[in-house]
């Protein structure tokens, strides 16, 4: 059983170190992609760290929002000022700047929604959980997003709308990533896989919490079996004395006994001796 619990525990604590580089990498990597923002701007957070979506939707999702995901949170209009005149006077590379409440007019999902056609996935807004308190950045940069399957499916939205003498107003994207924009012009191509990465290091986080737990368990198992061990090495150590204390009992019992033996024999020759004697008087 110990060797069991140690392999366990050997082989828990190995998938750990792994899991743990591997996190370590992509925190590195996330700490790449992030827009390094000046202490003299107070941001709240940026885009990228307030979306969560599945593996299904994370390409899309990137795709839509492109390098918004690198833009700044900021409390409000005041901020955005400070931060835009701060870059200017620094000279710092261009950079994005959203309040947490940002001033938008109805989402123009809803209407689509009722003319959906087969291929359309959904609005994009469905597909993504935003941090807590951030829902209304989320709705502002998502609402005019909506997810298709193909890229065929967009062109033919496109081609709806030109058919009714109405004007594109929506962001169509693929699985795959490509965008058909409002304008006619379509983007493709591999991303930063920013989401996918805070996803892995979310999920990773996650199972080496559990990994750790696992690890913990696996501890008081071996120190539990190492304590039964020593416990019963004890025992075996008490035993062996009981059993040389007896065995020594045993001999001196023996020895008692052959001596009572001998000490009988002695006797009953006596007695034999003692009766010839009597008969032999009582003769006489």
């Amino acid at each position: 059983e110990l060797s069991i619990n140690e392999e366990t525990l050997y082989r828990e604590r190995e998938e750990t170190a792994a899991m743990g580089s591997k996190l370590d990498s992509f925190r590195e990597l996330d700490q790449l992609q992030r827009t390094s923002l000046n202490e003299n701007i107070k941001a709240l957070c940026q885009v990228a760290d307030v979306f969560e979506t599945t593996s299904q939707y994370e390409t899309a999702i990137e795709a839509a929002l492109g390098d918004k995901l690198s833009a700044a949170i900021v409390e409000d209009r005041g901020d955005i000022k400070q931060a835009l005149q701060h870059i200017r006077e620094q000279r710092v590379k261009r950079s994005g700047f959203i309040s947490v409440h940002p001033e938008t007019g109805p989402s123009s999902t809803g209407t689509f929604a009722q003319s959906a056609s087969f291929g359309v996935i959904g609005e994009a807004i469905r597909f993504v959980t935003p941090k807590e308190g951030f829902q209304e950045v989320a709705e502002s940069l998502l609402n005019d997003v909506i997810l298709v399957d193909s890229l065929d499916t967009a062109f033919s939205l496109r081609m709806e709308y030109a058919a009714e003498g109405r004007r594109q107003t929506h962001f169509f994207v693929t699985l795959d990533g490509e965008v058909l924009e409002p304008s006619g012009i379509v983007f493709g191509g591999s991303g930063k896989e920013v989401l996918k990465i805070k996803r892995m290091i979310k999920e990773l986080e996650q199972h080496i919490i559990v990994k750790k737990e696992k690890i913990r368990d696996a501890e008081k198992s071996v120190f539990a079996n190492r304590e039964d061990i020593v416990f019963l090495e004890n025992e075996i150590i008490s035993t062996d004395g009981k059993i040389f204390s007896q065995e020594k009992y045993r001999h001196a019992m023996e020895v008692k006994l052959t001596n009572l033996g001998e000490e009988n024999e002695r006797l009953r020759k006596k007695h034999e001796y003692i009766s010839i004697e009597i008969t032999d008087d009582q003769v006489s």
